[in-house]
């Protein structure tokens, strides 16, 4: 069986978005502790399923991702020719801030983060979220 997986990163650490918030290395443990690293809802710009997340890992630079895009759905399809094309190049996510304080240029800046799903989007809320890798996989 043949899979369309994308992998890149969903948040960025300590890189101001244009939410204006900041979010901090570990901010994404407490999360992935309570609901594990696999099986998170993969969406098309925060609203429609187009596969799932088989992988989250805090690394290095932010919240590093791996996603099963399913080709067999209209919006799967969509979002897969559309990242070939490079009109989908973005990875953002939904969350709720759970611990957090403010700066002194009254940024928020995240301690703790309830990871609710991860998007693929036309423009990330932090620049530094792209997809790096994308492609055709056999399972």
């Amino acid at each position: 069986m043949k899979s369309f997986l994308v992998q890149g990163y969903a948040a960025a650490f300590h890189s101001l978005d244009s939410h204006g918030d900041i979010i901090l290395p570990g901010a994404f443990t407490r999360t992935i502790e309570d609901r594990g690293d696999t099986g998170w809802n993969a969406l098309i710009e925060h609203c429609t399923k187009i596969g799932r997340a088989l992988r989250v890992a805090q690394a290095d630079k932010g919240l590093y991702v791996f996603i099963r895009i399913d080709p067999e759905t209209e919006h799967g399809q969509q979002a897969i020719d559309d990242i070939k094309l490079n009109l989908l190049q973005g990875i953002s996510i939904g969350y709720k801030a759970r611990k957090h304080t403010w700066n002194e240029t009254g940024n928020r800046v995240l301690q703790e983060i309830d990871l609710l799903e991860i998007s693929l989007v036309k423009c990330p809320s932090n620049a530094l979220c792209r997809i790096i890798k994308y492609g055709m996989v056999e399972e």
